[in-house]
């Protein structure tokens, strides 16, 4: 029993991080009015998705693993909880997918990039996320497929695993498919690396500055470094602790916790590895910042 309290503080403290990190990118990006960079849309997009997330752990599944409140326990308001966390999660994941692409294209296909990934397009591919998961989640929760909190083991679960339909959608929202989707964009995000490191040997050392590649090149890591992150937790949570999914005094840390933990901790990495995010957290506009090179200097 302690374990579990002691989980559902994390779980509420985490929450909170999730909830605070996103809610400051968002304005920070806001005040750096960047809200017309296709990379910043995405990052907005993401901020988004995770800090609904974090905030509907916090109000939901923290007070029913730490109280386990009764009059939570409602059917019907356990389907509105888990249907709006399960969009939120698909979305997220889609977006770490879209901030990849939007990389790579822009390092190896820059002419492509900077006439068809406008801010316009990008917020249509947001729209696109969203309503793909929304509409998949719709699909399956017809069949009463969707989540529902467990109190036995103290974490929301897919209900009626027992039917083929159920099954199905278990697998399709997997951590094995959160492996795989992260693992193919680190390996994108290698090359575009790699791309941009040549790009910027190979320019002329007035035009590539260090200031403008420091900028491309803290994207990139961003994107890289989220990647990576998703990749660490899912092996740790959900592969290397699985034997504990199932174990009521634990299963919490590995699936509740572990879940969480993915998504509440993307706005704290961008503040890590974005130097234009750090150097504007107690700044009021972003003027003297270099512009992307890829985006400037390509034509």
């Amino acid at each position: 029993m302690l374990s579990i309290l002691i989980t559902g503080f994390f779980i509420g403290l985490v929450s909170l991080i999730g909830i605070f990190s996103n809610l400051i990118l968002i304005r920070i990006v806001l005040i750096m009015k960047k809200q017309e960079n296709p990379f910043y849309i995405l990052i907005i997009g993401l901020a988004i998705f995770d800090g609904l997330l974090s905030f509907l752990f916090l109000i939901y599944v923290t007070p029913m693993t730490i109280l386990e409140m009764q009059f939570m326990e409602n059917s019907y308001l356990s389907a509105i909880f888990g249907f709006i966390l399960m969009t939120c999660f698909l979305s997220a994941t889609f977006s770490h997918s879209g901030i990849t692409l939007n990389r790579f294209l822009a390092v190896s296909f820059p002419i492509i990039y900077r006439y068809y990934f406008s801010a316009n397009v990008t917020k249509i591919i947001i729209l696109i996320f969203v309503v793909t998961s929304f509409l998949f989640n719709i699909t399956f929760s017809i069949y009463d497929c969707g989540l529902e909190y467990d109190f036995e083991y103290h974490t929301l679960s897919v209900k009626n695993l027992d039917t083929p339909i159920c099954s199905t959608y278990n697998q399709i929202c997997s951590v094995n498919n959160v492996f795989i989707l992260s693992a193919i964009n680190i390996f994108f995000d290698v090359i575009s690396m790699m791309k941009l490191r040549q790009i910027i040997h190979n320019r002329n050392k007035n035009v590539a500055t260090t200031n403008t590649a420091k900028t491309d090149m803290g994207y990139l890591k961003q994107a890289m470094a989220q990647a990576l992150y998703l990749l660490f937790n899912v092996c740790l949570f959900f592969f290397t602790f699985s034997s504990f999914i199932k174990n009521p005094d634990y299963g919490c840390i590995v699936t509740s916790l572990g879940w969480l933990t993915l998504h509440a901790s993307d706005g704290v990495l961008t503040f890590i590895f974005n130097h234009e995010i750090r150097r504007n957290i107690f700044a009021k506009s972003n003027s003297l910042d270099p512009s992307s090179y890829v985006w400037n200097t390509r034509t």
